[in-house]
């Protein structure tokens, strides 16, 4: 289960209530790009957003806050992206506010906490390619010995297959 959270004032005042269950005391803040899907210029565009993440009594606490699109050069904001700029001024911004309000007993650290998703009887299925989460069952097929799952990735696009035990 995933407790998710689009405002950081309300993601701190949840942590706030259960500091002590906190696991390990770790809560994980990144900034991450993810493909928006189409290009400026020949260029890919990136969505831009800041994750908080942390384990709460075995649940996944997540804020996941869109900040706005960019487009990068050789992992640069390009040089004329005024909207990029502002963009990534303000994803700065959320993670310094992030940082500094968060409970001094509370360890931050860089990366998310994901959790796959079921599929058939398989836990935490995750895309073997990108290590993705967000996956969606395609369909099931016959290999004779064995009934697989088609599952593709919408991180990546990439499918795969894992095997069915129904």
């Amino acid at each position: 289960m995933i407790v998710k959270f689009n405002t950081a004032r309300e993601f701190l005042e949840n942590l706030q209530q259960d500091q002590g269950r906190v696991d390990r005391r770790i809560v994980r803040l990144a900034m991450v790009k993810t493909d928006a899907g189409f290009e400026v210029s020949g260029l890919p565009v990136q969505n831009i957003s800041v994750v908080a993440t942390c384990t709460i009594a075995g649940q996944t606490v997540r804020l996941d806050r869109y900040i706005g699109r960019a487009v990068f050069v050789d992992n640069k904001i390009r040089d004329d992206d005024d909207e990029g700029q502002k963009t990534m001024a303000l994803a700065g911004e959320l993670i310094t506010y992030l940082t500094t309000s968060l409970h001094p007993h509370l360890d931050l650290r860089a990366g998310i906490i994901e959790e796959g998703v079921k599929i058939c009887e398989w836990e935490n299925v995750r895309c073997p390619y990108c290590g993705g989460v967000d996956l969606q069952e395609a369909g099931k097929f016959d290999m004779g010995q064995a009934i697989m799952h088609t599952v593709v990735c919408r991180s990546c696009t990439e499918p795969f297959a894992i095997t069915c035990h129904d």
